[in-house]
C-alpha cells in the first residue's frame, strides 16, 4: 500500500468535544519521472482540504517530508565512538566532503559539480571509472611532459611521484587551467581547490581508500555532502539528487565495512540528512552543520540560519551536537555554553579556525571540538594547555 498523510481539520465545540471540518489525503509515493536511482530535492507537498459539508476547498496545508528507511547494521553503540567526557582537551579534527557517484560509490570530494572535468557535471552523474579518469588527467605523472621525461630516463631510475606545487608554467599547468574558466564555482571564485598550480594538488580519492590507508588513530569528520535545493541553484545543477536513503546507506556500508576501531563523526548541512543518520544508525555521533550568524545571510532554510532552531532540531532529533560557523562565536562566545547547556557538544568550523590566535580563544570559551584546516599549525598551538 503506498504510504499516504491524512490531515483533518477540527472545530472544537467544547472542551470534550470537537468536529471534523474538512480533510485532505496525499500520498507520498508518487512515481517519479526521475525513476528509483534519483529525487527531487522539492520535498513540499501540498494538501486541499475538503470541506465536510460541501464538495468546496476548504484551503491548502504546505508540508515538507522525508521517509526513512531502515539501515539494520549499526544499531548498537561503538565503544570508539561514544562521547567525549566533560573536562578534556579540545578534539582538533580536519573534515572532508563525501559524496556518491552515479554507479552508487562514496567519493571525497567537496563541490557539487566536478570542474577539473572542464563542465559543471555534477558528482552524482559520473560513475567512479569517470571520476578517477578526471582525477588521473589531473595527476603529474599523467601529463604528456612528464611522460616524455620520464620515458628518456632509464627505467631503473624511478622517482617519486609528488604533488605539483605553485609555480610550474608548463603548456599542461596552462591547460587545465583552461580548463576551470568556464565553470560555475570558477567563475563565482576564481579559484579551484586542489587545482595544480595553484595549491599544493593531489588526486581524487574515495571514502574507502581514506579508511584502508590512513593510520587507524586519525580520527574522521565525515560531511555527508547532500544538496539542498539552493545550493543546487547556486552550483548550477538541477534540483535532483541520488535518493537520499541510498545515498546514506552507502555512506553506512562503507564506514561500517572499512573503518574499524577509528573514531568516526558524521555531519550534514541538510537536515534532512542529520536526521535519518539519527534513525539509521546509533553506532556514530551526528552533528548537523549550521550557518546561523554567518554573513552575509544566503541560506534559505530556517533550520539552518537560526540558532535556536539549530539547537531545537538537534535535541529534538537525538543528534550529538551543533557545528556553527566559526564567526558567531567569535562576535560572542557566550553562545558556546549556550550550546553545552543543552546537552550537546558544539563545535566550529570556517577559514578563521586557521588561525592560532582564534583556536585559542574558542577553547578558552569551552568547545569541544575545532575543525580546521591547517590541523598541524592549530596542533602546535596552546589551545590544550588552557
Amino acid at each position: 500500500m503506498p504510504l499516504q498523510i491524512m490531515l483533518k481539520l477540527y472545530r472544537c465545540e467544547s472542551i470534550n468535544s470537537k468536529v471534523v471540518v474538512s480533510s485532505g489525503t496525499s500520498s507520498l509515493d508518487e512515481e517519479s519521472l526521475l525513476g528509483e536511482k534519483y529525487e527531487s530535492l522539492i520535498r513540499e507537498r501540498k494538501v486541499y482540504l475538503i470541506d465536510k459539508e460541501t464538495p468546496a476547498p476548504a484551503g491548502t496545508v504546505l508540508l515538507s517530508y522525508v521517509v526513512a528507511k531502515p539501515f539494520p547494521s549499526l544499531q548498537k553503540p561503538s565503544t570508539s565512538n561514544q562521547h567525549r567526557p566533560e573536562n578534556t582537551f579540545v578534539q582538533l579534527v580536519g573534515h572532508r566532503d563525501l559524496q556518491v557517484t552515479r554507479d552508487m560509490e562514496a567519493v571525497v570530494y567537496h563541490d557539487f559539480s566536478l570542474g577539473e572535468s572542464s563542465t559543471d557535471v555534477p558528482i552524482h552523474d559520473l560513475t567512479l571509472a569517470q571520476y578517477q579518469h578526471v582525477s588521473s588527467i589531473h595527476e603529474p605523472q599523467s601529463s604528456a611532459l612528464y611522460n616524455s621525461v620520464e620515458s628518456s630516463e632509464s627505467l631503473t631510475n624511478t622517482k617519486r611521484p609528488r604533488a605539483w606545487s605553485c609555480g610550474e608554467e608548463s603548456p599542461q599547468l596552462i591547460e587545465l587551467r583552461k580548463r576551470l574558466e568556464y565553470t560555475v564555482h570558477f567563475q563565482a571564485q576564481r579559484f579551484k581547490p586542489n587545482s595544480r598550480g595553484d595549491v599544493v594538488q593531489d588526486s581524487l580519492t574515495i571514502l574507502e581508500e581514506l579508511l584502508v590507508k590512513l593510520p587507524a588513530e586519525i580520527g574522521f569528520n565525515i560531511e555527508i555532502k547532500y544538496p539542498r535545493l539552493h545550493e543546487a541553484a547556486e552550483a548550477g545543477v538541477a534540483p535532483v539528487a541520488i535518493n537520499m536513503n541510498d545515498f546514506i546507506d552507502v555512506a553506512l556500508t562503507t564506514v561500517r565495512k572499512f573503518g574499524g576501531k577509528r573514531q568516526i563523526g558524521l555531519s550534514s548541512f541538510t537536515p534532512e540528512v542529520c536526521i535519518l543518520l539519527s534513525f539509521k544508525q546509533s553506532a556514530y555521533p551526528v552533528m548537523f552543520i549550521t550557518n546561523a550568524g554567518k554573513v552575509p545571510m544566503q541560506d534559505q532554510e530556517l533550520r539552518a540560519a537560526s540558532l535556536q532552531t539549530a539547537v531545537h532540531l538537534a535535541r529534538l532529533w537525538n543528534l550529538s551536537g551543533i557545528v556553527f560557523a566559526c564567526e558567531t562565536f567569535l562576535h560572542c562566545s557566550r553562545l558556546v555554553q549556550f550550546v553545552k547547556n543543552t546537552g550537546l557538544i558544539c563545535a566550529p568550523y570556517g577559514l578563521l579556525n586557521n588561525d592560532p590566535a582564534n583556536a585559542i580563544a574558542k577553547a578558552a570559551a569551552g568547545i569541544d571540538i575545532l575543525m580546521a584546516d591547517r590541523v598541524k599549525l592549530i596542533a602546535e598551538s596552546s589551545i590544550n594547555t588552557l
